[in-house]
């Protein structure tokens, strides 16, 4: 009885330390938990208005949880990002007895931090069951500078599921009990329904201690094993296929992947291994990154000098090991071996290379045909010898042996993983990273943004290295004292390291009285569509749209407006045209769109633009109707207008294809594809759109032209920003057959889901002529100018 008194004693004596200093690590926030955020109001407002529309739709029955009221005329947007399910579950009890979400995402941001503590230390606690080692270990995986950077991201701070994960995967293989399994799998979807990032990184190094510890420790030769490992994958399937199939289909529908740049973009350096939060207290003056919170990952110099230490004290024993094993020449070979598949990969991607010194060639590696023969003879070896290998008797290797081989293993996979599909140091590339073969091979990954996520399944195994680097100490020290005093000072000395208060927060406009006009906009019929005005400026201010679907909590109509992870074709139409308002095409949008109602706010964000706009809507009486105004904010009811649309004029495709050349500024080989029949195929000018950029089209011979339509299918925002389109029999004398100085695509509520059909319609005066010129009066700064298939009418 003494002895568990003692026990629970110890654990309540955790349980109050990492929440004491969970506390005072995001210090000020607990005096401030109701009308702040931490950060800004971008994805910490997200965050709580995700939150609020899982819990509004468990309230209803799950009734449309997947359609929010954002990204209008758009379906399904939950999924367009991390609708962090379980977390909203957590978050429910406090929501409900509180009634202030901003009170429950703070709980919830502050619970992170205790929890992560605390499943680390149960972990460490679980491999050394040394205590002290166990409580720093919490401490360096909790409040790291990796997990600081990302204080706007809720989803990233609730990795506490991963060590717990890993707790149950290791008690499993002491002891394979359905008790065991079941805290693997509920600890699984627990991670995946917090951050689906993290669930995926977990899927894969989760799938590799199996595999590893099960290859180590015989367990493949266990029908149980195989029994008990498709119970689990069955169970974490049916849980979550119901989440993550209608995830991967509308992603697939509306062509959500990240490009290789944008993945190199947000991946980790290898200076960002030296790089903190601004706001750290020691060390954010000296190695601060002012750019994206995915580059700060130093994981601090004490954890360095722990694993550091490890790794010294190990080798003599690892030595011992290798040569009682037998497996010293494997561990080389091996290592050997994953640097060949280094030196290929960077081959295979960069095209090769040449090192030569004036006219002398040193080395020379451009092609793959005898690295993959040497690499091929290589394995073959290799596997020959670890069957014969395998027929001799070798003692057992201590569980405690295989978790240090492994993490220490994961550690370092994991930072060339964060590293990304090029690894590079000040934006020069050194040599293609191995993520490339997951982001290649592997489809999930294809739509995860930032490799350098993947640091935190490093600062996972660094702290479990450091947790047997502190034990290591401990047991050197014969003095008593001094042996309990070495944690205690690492302990101090990291956690000066990592303190960064005062924590950076932000006040929610609106935390206690939402604006006025917001109260009329709730009045308005529930089925109302309206769009806010004006946009932020993108990219830098984007996140502003958060806090407008924030105020949609109180008033639950249908936003254009929204944030997200991704941002559908639709809207990034819309945002661009909106820089136009107001104006007879931008109002003929919104109306193909179905918007009932328009807010223009006049103060706060972009106060001179949305001025401009009021002053200038004042002169579309026949286009809007003011229903409102409070507070320097003005609500307009959209008018309908009367009158059909214009009435087809049966034209038909003209011309003989198989006379058609053309002509471009750029990219002129693949002209031809434009008109070749194939959809699928067509011409791109290669580059973000200039102005002077031209397509040349020769029908090669005169023909009736009235209508022009350019396809461009799969490539929905590749549409000309602005262009005139000229006529020639000669090309000598040119007439101007339409000019669109701003040119809005036509999209509707109808369609504008429909990626494979949206074009380029062009109509004028039915003229005689043989050359077509299309050239661009607009730039764009980020999206080409594509033309998959031409249609001429006439």
């Amino acid at each position: 009885m003494i002895e568990i008194l003692r026990k629970h004693h110890s654990s309540l004596a955790v349980i109050v330390l990492y929440t004491f200093l969970a506390l005072a690590m995001t210090y000020p926030l607990i005096l401030h938990m109701t009308e702040h955020v931490p950060s800004d109001l971008g994805d910490p407002i997200y965050n709580i208005w995700i939150m609020e529309w899982d819990i509004h739709a468990l309230q209803t029955g799950l009734k449309d949880f997947w359609n929010a009221n954002i990204f209008f005329p758009h379906q399904g947007t939950v999924l367009y990002a991390d609708y962090i399910f379980a977390l909203a579950l957590i978050g429910f009890p406090i929501a409900a007895v509180s009634h202030n979400l901003i009170l429950a995402y703070n709980v919830l941001f502050i619970l992170s931090f205790f929890l992560c503590g605390y499943a680390m230390y149960l972990l460490v606690y679980h491999l050394t069951r040394v205590r002290a080692a166990a409580i720093v270990s919490g401490i360096i995986f909790a409040f790291c500078p990796s997990r600081m950077a990302h204080i706007s991201h809720l989803e990233l701070l609730f990795f506490a599921w991963t060590p717990l994960c890993f707790l149950f995967l290791n008690r499993f293989f002491d002891n394979p009990s359905f008790r065991n399994l079941t805290g693997i799998g509920l600890f699984f979807v627990l991670q995946a329904l917090s951050c689906a990032y993290y669930g995926v990184y977990l899927s894969l190094f989760a799938g590799l201690f199996i595999v590893y510890f099960a290859h180590k420790k015989g367990f493949f030769r266990r029908k149980d094993f195989w029994v008990k490992m498709g119970i689990l994958g069955l169970c974490c399937f049916i849980v979550l296929i119901p989440f993550f199939s209608p995830f991967l289909r509308v992603h697939k529908e509306m062509m959500f992947t990240r490009n290789l740049p944008e993945v190199e973009y947000y991946s980790t350096q290898l200076q960002n291994f030296l790089n903190v939060p601004p706001w750290n207290f020691v060390w954010g003056r000296i190695l601060k990154n002012p750019g994206s919170a995915e580059w700060n990952r130093f994981p601090g110099v004490m954890v360095l000098l722990l694993v550091i230490f490890w790794l010294l004290s190990r080798r003599r024993s690892r030595l011992e090991e290798f040569q009682r094993e037998g497996t010293r020449l494997f561990f080389w070979w091996d290592t050997l071996t994953a640097l060949y598949l280094l030196f290929i990969l960077h081959v295979a991607k960069s095209g090769g290379f040449t090192i030569q010194w004036g006219d002398v060639k040193i080395l020379s590696a451009h092609r793959l045909r005898n690295p993959l023969i040497i690499l091929a003879i290589s394995m073959i070896l290799r596997f020959w010898m670890a069957v014969r290998q395998r027929g001799r008797s070798r003692p057992d290797v201590p569980t405690s042996s295989l978790n240090q081989r492994f993490f220490l293993f994961i550690s370092i996979l994991a930072w060339l993983l964060a590293m990304g599909p090029a690894i590079k140091l000040f934006d020069h590339k050194i040599l293609t990273g191995p993520y490339i073969l997951l982001y290649e091979w592997v489809p999930i990954f294809q739509s995860l943004r930032a490799p350098s996520r993947l640091a935190m399944m490093m600062m996972m195994g660094l702290t479990l290295l450091s947790g047997w680097a502190i034990v290591t100490l401990m047991e050197r020290q014969k003095n008593h004292r001094l042996r309990k005093l070495i944690p205690l000072l690492v302990g101090i000395l990291i956690l000066v390291s990592y303190i960064s208060i005062p924590l950076p927060l932000d006040i929610v406009p609106g935390a206690k009285k939402i604006p006025e006009i917001y109260r009329h906009v709730q009045a308005l019929p529930s089925d109302t569509v309206l769009i806010e005005l004006p946009m932020p400026e993108f990219p830098p201010n984007r996140g502003r749209e958060a806090l407008l679907m924030y105020y949609s909590i109180f008033h639950r109509k249908k936003l254009v407006n929204g944030y997200s992870g991704y941002f559908p074709p639709g809207y990034i139409i819309v945002y661009e045209s909106m820089a136009d308002f107001p104006s007879n095409q931008t109002f003929r949008l919104l109306r193909d769109l179905e918007v009932d109602y328009i807010l223009v706010h006049t103060q706060r964000f972009r106060a001179d633009k949305g001025q401009q706009m009021n002053k200038l809507i004042q002169a579309f009486p026949e286009d809007v109707e003011l229903k409102a105004a409070a507070e320097g904010d003005f609500l307009y009811f959209l008018l309908p207008r009367d009158g059909k649309r214009e009435a087809g004029r049966n034209l038909k495709e003209t011309g003989d294809r198989m006379l058609w050349k053309a002509w471009s500024s750029t990219n002129v080989i693949e002209t031809k594809l434009a008109f070749d029949g194939d959809p699928s195929t067509g011409w791109s000018n290669g580059h973000p759109q200039r102005r002077r950029d031209f397509y040349f089209l020769d029908m090669g011979k005169p023909v009736q032209v009235g209508e022009l339509e350019l396809l461009i299918p799969g490539k929905p925002l590749d549409y000309p920003r602005g262009f005139t389109v000229e006529g020639s029999l000669d090309q000598k004398t040119w007439i101007l057959l339409s000019e669109r100085p701003f040119f809005i695509p036509r999209i509707t509520r109808s369609n504008v889901e429909d990626l494979l059909g949206y074009r380029v319609e062009v109509n004028f005066e039915v003229k005689n002529v043989r050359y077509l010129r299309i050239k661009l009066t607009r730039s764009h700064r980020a999206y080409h100018w594509s033309i998959q298939e031409i249609r001429c009418r006439g």
